[in-house]
């Protein structure tokens, strides 16, 4: 007797997905506001670091949902191979979300986003 294992497709209202996505972007942008000390207002540097942080919460959400419905049924079942692929999904998705981010920042605030120390 085999067991097997039928994915279901993951589905979302795009309402919902906004919702959570923009709420999460707005309480992390506050809390990185409050801790990013710069000549700008307050307001100011809330609304940039939202708009950044809609690049995890919410392109976050569309590479987990590429994963769901399209990788995931197309890989063996085995839990090993579940797992890597994750793993490698999301570390190629975090380089690009993390380069997005620091091109945005800059296209934003017309300098060089986070500079690392010499």
């Amino acid at each position: 007797m085999s067991i097997v294992s039928t994915f279901q497709p993951y589905r979302e209202s795009l309402r919902t997905t906004l919702t959570r996505t923009i709420a999460i972007a707005v309480v992390v942008g506050f809390v990185f506001a409050m801790r990013w000390h710069g000549s700008a207002s307050l307001a100011t540097r809330w609304a940039v670091a939202s708009i950044l942080f809609l690049w995890p919460s919410f392109g976050g959400h569309w590479v987990e949902l590429w994963f769901l419905n399209w990788l995931r049924p197309r890989l063996p079942e085995g839990r090993h191979v579940q797992i890597a692929a994750r793993l490698a999904v999301w570390f190629v998705a975090g380089v690009a979300i993390g380069t997005a981010m620091w091109l945005t920042g800059t296209a934003l605030l017309g300098r060089i986003f986070f500079r690392f120390p010499p």
